[in-house]
């Protein structure tokens, strides 16, 4: 198992190279903008970090910026990991799209959730964020509705949250002295703590109540993962599958938007997949091949859900894949002191 500890910075470099150097050490991960204007004005960034095994936790002392996960990076650059942003100082303002919670603002200590499959855009002022990096895997032990976490914000004067600045802080004052056996569990430890307070505020895991709705919920997702290109695919048509009554059924797609928005999602996640992955195959085709009624209405749901039609998609997914060959392959390479 790797033991790695990391340090960067860019006080050591000169002011026209400071947040150029910044975006790319980070570059395996999220796209950050940069401006003329920006570059002239440099950037005072240090990330300190510590990464055992498939576990990572760091901590970002930096100026303001904005770090994003498009749609054409997400179909050409997945990433089975979810980020917990823990808010020390400072202010952060994250937008969600395809999700309820939209976009929300951070002012007070606490903890958003981000998973690194889904769309978000993070404007950080400046600030001083820890981030903890938990492999779906470990989410999901304790969250099976993992994918509903996105975007959710815990905050610590919640009495779920209560114990975790003080363990957070006790674990990274204690890194430097641990062995790798004993970092991994530690980090691993702390991550469990804050994966229980949010599955106990947001009532994803708890009683046997909360279990028959996680295997409920699965057990719809599949069957309109299964039928997302059947264009009869509606909410009746889930309702009659299901069983259920339609109360029921609708409850458990509320923190979703909805059922029609979660099967409408859905279909424009496996839409974005295929112009990506299909990059000659016609928008009319991969429009009416997942339902949707006429290559205008795709193109409206489309440019709705991501701010691009399919078509500028297709060229940004193009872009992100020539960009992609200019990256370190692995984006756990943020951690690398190379």
């Amino acid at each position: 198992m790797e033991h790695l500890r990391t340090h960067y910075t860019t006080l050591s470099h000169a002011r026209a190279d400071q947040l150029l150097y910044w975006r790319d050490r980070l570059s395996a991960l999220v796209d950050l903008p940069v401006t003329r204007a920006g570059i002239a004005e440099g950037f005072a960034g240090t990330v300190d970090a510590w990464r055992v095994g498939d576990l990572a936790v760091s901590r970002s002392d930096a100026d303001p910026m904005r770090q994003d996960r498009t749609i054409a990076r997400i179909s050409t650059d997945p990433l089975n990991y979810f980020v917990f942003h823990v808010l020390l100082e400072g202010e952060m303002r994250a937008e969600c799209a395809l999700g309820p919670r939209g976009r929300f603002e951070q002012r007070r200590p606490g903890i958003v959730a981000m998973d690194s499959n889904q769309i978000s855009r993070l404007d950080r002022a400046k600030c001083r964020v820890l981030l903890m990096f938990v492999p779906r895997y470990l989410v999901q032990s304790v969250i099976p509705d993992g994918d509903a976490l996105h975007g959710r914000l815990l905050e610590f004067d919640a009495p779920e949250a209560a114990l975790i600045p003080a363990q957070l802080l006790a674990l990274w004052r204690a890194l430097p002295s641990m062995d790798t056996e004993q970092a991994y569990s530690a980090i691993r430890d702390c991550a469990l703590l804050i994966l229980a307070a949010f599955g106990r505020t947001s009532g994803f895991c708890g009683d046997v109540r909360v279990v028959q709705r996680t295997a409920l919920f699965g057990h719809v997702r599949r069957y309109i993962e299964t039928h997302l290109h059947a264009p009869q695919l509606t909410p009746e048509m889930v309702l009659e599958a299901s069983e259920m009554s339609r109360p029921t059924l609708y409850r458990l797609f509320e923190h979703e938007g909805g059922l029609a928005a979660y099967i409408r999602g859905r279909r424009l996640r496996m839409a974005a997949a295929t112009l990506s992955s299909q990059p000659g195959r016609p928008v009319s085709e991969v429009a009416y091949s997942l339902g949707f009624q006429s290559a205008a209405a795709f193109n409206h749901a489309f440019r709705r859900a991501f701010a691009l039609s399919p078509r500028e998609f297709r060229a940004a997914a193009e872009a992100e894949k020539v960009a992609r060959a200019h990256r370190p392959r692995h984006w756990m390479a943020v951690f690398s002191n190379g």
